[in-house]
């Protein structure tokens, strides 16, 4: 559907097919890659999936191996996913056709026991890096793993030029810490992370200038850990899910201006994209050649600041 109201187009026609959410646009706009399951089957158990725009139809991009949360390379020229062999989760990379599937390592010994269990990684624009979350040690396996004493949760940067690992961010497992999403010049990394324990999440910073952790964005209570946010390709404006009213049985599709926060985050209010019977918004994604608004929207609420109300499990 055209982001400013326009005719929506069916894509597939596969009734045994189930489909899962995030959809990942290719750097060209001309495909989405996206995770299905046959016959019923959970997300798990799921393969990746090239969907042709042209309505052409969707092809297997990945058999044996289960696939979920594709990211496409900024050149298009590969994915990374999460991938499950059965038994462990993992983050892999794959060529567009098919080949060249690489697992990354987890952490730096390599050992098996840790993992990467959700859409917690990320692609720098330039491809030369990824970001992912690391949680483990894990004992035994799916499904029935069990988290070691002593685990952790850490954000770490993988070279993948040079095959060098950084731990960015440190937690105890288990936490609330999840979803990274690159800056479009690549000198920045926003997380989630859950540093109220009362399920009000809030969105930090971290420069990779080496200046530490920023949480400007803190007082962002309304954001959900199944989906990360996203930016607009001039990095001037960031799009994420939010609970409306505090209500997680009502989510809606929201967006900030990245600067005005930075400056006056107690009079931030964001400005809401979707409507409230659109349902359970998740997972937004901004189209590559998305063009920047021309009027700026009105606040859905002006009376309200960031300051929500604690979400409604």
């Amino acid at each position: 559907m055209d982001a400013y109201g326009g005719q929506v187009t069916q894509l597939t026609d596969n009734p045994g097919i189930t489909w899962f959410t995030p959809l990942a646009w290719s750097p060209n706009g001309q495909q989405l890659a996206v995770a299905g399951s046959l016959d019923g089957g959970d997300e798990n158990h799921a393969r990746l999936y090239l969907v042709d725009l042209d309505g052409s139809g969707s092809k297997v991009l990945l058999s044996p191996l289960y696939g979920l949360y594709p990211k496409w390379s900024p050149d298009g020229q590969g994915l990374a996913f999460r991938g499950f062999d059965g038994k462990r989760f993992g983050l892999y990379v794959i060529g567009a056709q098919g080949d060249n599937l690489v697992e990354i390592p987890a952490n730096e010994t390599g050992s098996e026991s840790y993992g990467v269990f959700h859409n917690n990684f990320d692609w720098s624009p330039d491809g030369t890096r990824l970001v992912f979350l690391s949680e483990g040690p894990m004992l035994g396996s799916w499904p029935n793993q069990e988290i070691a004493p002593g685990a952790r949760a850490q954000f770490k940067l993988f070279d993948v030029n040079g095959s060098k690992l950084t731990t960015l961010r440190d937690l105890p497992l288990p936490n609330g810490i999840g979803l990274a999403s690159w800056s479009p010049d690549g000198q920045n990394i926003l997380f989630i992370e859950d540093d109220r324990n009362n399920g009000c999440w809030s969105i930090h910073l971290i420069p990779l200038d080496g200046s530490g952790m920023r949480d400007d964005f803190s007082n962002l209570c309304y954001l959900i850990r199944t989906a990360a946010p996203d930016w607009t390709p001039d990095g001037q404006w960031l799009v994420f899910p939010a609970a409306i009213d505090g209500n997680w049985e009502k989510v809606a599709i929201y967006a900030i201006p990245v600067e005005f926060p930075l400056t006056n985050p107690k009079d931030l209010v964001p400005f809401r994209l979707t409507d409230e019977g659109a349902g359970l918004d998740i997972n937004p994604q901004v189209q590559p050649d998305f063009k920047p608004l021309s009027i700026e929207p009105k606040p859905v609420h002006p009376e309200k600041t960031a300051q929500a109300e604690t979400p409604t499990p």
